[in-house]
C-alpha cells in the first residue's frame, strides 16, 4: 500500500515537473505571439496555429 502511494507521489512530481519545463519551454512563443498580436490588431494569429 506504501509502495503504490510513494509510486504515484513520484510519478505525480515527474508530471509536474514536466508540464512546468513544456510551459517554460513554450512561454517566449507565447509572448512573441502576444507581441504581434498587439502590433497586428487587423491580423489574430489562426485558431489552427501551431506554436513552434
Amino acid at each position: 500500500m506504501l509502495d503504490a502511494q510513494l509510486a504515484l507521489k513520484d510519478s505525480t512530481i515527474s508530471t509536474i515537473r514536466k508540464l512546468q519545463s513544456i510551459r517554460i519551454r513554450k512561454l517566449p512563443s507565447i509572448r512573441k505571439l502576444y507581441a504581434g498580436t498587439l502590433l497586428q490588431p487587423l491580423e489574430p494569429p489562426s485558431p489552427g496555429m501551431k506554436f513552434p
